[in-house]
């Protein structure tokens, strides 16, 4: 008896270390169900998911794969499920140029086509070659190796790929489009039923932009409107997630990060909101909201209630989402504590779909390290666990109040 005791818990102790299990939250307004790997590969760095479910029933992730946050190049992968995230596919690459691809966003029109948002950036070499040195961001034979490339005629040639691009699947994302010029856009946004596609991005002096066309049209031209954010010289914002709601109401939820000197862990980095009732031809003057954390995602539940999930990236580093009744009033203590076992603050980005009523799919970037595990920066390990995209399923309580 002692000795079934002792394998059943030798058993329980190394899936727990895989990521397969997870204790369960004592908690009276959700419970976690379990946490697991979506994808991970070693000594490569996955980071930044967007998530969607297909027509056909599918859900599909897009990510960022690179050496590592800072790099010269990077490309975006697509996984699948097709059993509600118990299984996921083999990654494919949809979208890959010389330069650093990063940030992927995909979003569902109301046709069922899919169309996914994707960056390019050209980085100079002085940043390998000095920034990076000065703050030891890297060790410097990664620094060196990257700044050879980009010398390179390849790397030099493709800076006129620089910029926003936008692919199209018409198959529940089996195929993709060609890429076409887009808008530059953090987490895409949503369709009106006159087809009016909206998304959102956001430039210099803390100036959010919203970006609009008619997706039914073969050749998609956009306006561009913006919204001034205070402008503080300590405090920049950044990353905007767009929602419409049942009710019409467009919510908007958008980062701040402390600058001057850069403080990713600084109290005054609450999420700020601002909202339209007309279609995002007007919004209302930006405010603050007591939630620490970013950036958000926001979904709206099939009983009315609106979710944001969003990184937690100081101590104890993780995964978090709080739940409002209107998309408008967040409360602190509606904060649920996805998970709290990051090593570091290189984790977050998390984004989450609705695959049964109050049973959340929570996707992220963390490393899938045990409890207790501490990964130093500045510079970090090359050859540390490196993030992967993880992912959490877990039940809200139908009240949450």
């Amino acid at each position: 008896m002692k000795c079934k005791i002792r394998i059943l818990f030798l058993l329980i102790v190394f899936l727990s270390f895989k990521g397969i299990i997870y204790p369960q939250t004592n908690n009276t307004k959700y419970r976690i169900i379990k946490h697991f790997v979506v994808y991970e590969e070693k000594g490569m760095y996955c980071a930044w998911p967007n998530i969607i479910q297909a027509n056909n029933g599918d859900i599909l992730v897009v990510f960022c794969r690179a050496e590592e946050h800072h790099t010269p190049t990077g490309e975006i992968l697509l996984i699948k499920s097709t059993d509600k995230g118990k299984t996921w596919s083999k990654p494919e690459i949809i979208f890959n140029t010389p330069l650093d691809d990063r940030h992927p966003s995909i979003m569902k029109l109301l046709d069922g086509r899919i169309v996914g948002f994707f960056g390019s950036s050209f980085h100079p070499t002085k940043l390998f070659e000095e920034d990076f040195v000065k703050i030891k961001a890297y060790t410097n034979e990664q620094l060196i190796k990257w700044a050879e490339y980009t010398k390179s005629e390849e790397y030099q040639k493709a800076k006129e790929l620089a910029g926003s691009h936008l692919k199209i699947s018409t198959d529940n994302g089996k195929s993709w489009s060609d890429s076409i010029r887009s808008p530059e856009t953090f987490r895409a946004g949503f369709e009106l039923e006159d087809g009016t596609i909206i998304i959102a991005g956001y430039s210099k002096n803390n100036i959010i932009t919203i970006h609009k066309t008619n997706g039914k049209n073969k050749i998609w031209n956009w306006e561009t409107d913006s919204i001034q954010f205070p402008n503080f010289k300590n405090l920049a914002f950044s990353e905007p997630t767009i929602c419409k709601l049942s009710n019409g109401r467009i919510i908007m939820i958008v980062r701040t990060t402390a600058i001057n000197p850069y403080n990713n862990q600084d109290h005054k980095n609450l999420l700020w909101e601002t909202y339209s009732d007309d279609n995002g031809k007007t919004w209302v003057e930006p405010y603050p909201i007591p939630i620490w954390g970013f950036p958000a995602h926001i979904l709206q539940l099939k009983d009315g209630r609106v979710l944001i999930s969003y990184g937690y990236r100081r101590k104890p580093f993780g995964q978090r989402a709080c739940i409002s009744d209107d998309g408008i009033t967040w409360k602190h203590e509606n904060e649920i504590i996805i998970r709290d076992d990051g090593p570091n603050g290189d984790l977050g980005y998390p984004v989450s779909i609705e695959i049964e009523p109050n049973k959340i799919l929570t996707v992220y970037y963390q490393p899938n390290v045990p409890r207790g595990t501490f990964q130093k920066m500045d510079p970090p390990n090359p050859n540390r666990k490196k993030p992967g995209i993880l992912g959490t399923i877990w039940l809200i309580n139908k009240q949450n109040k």
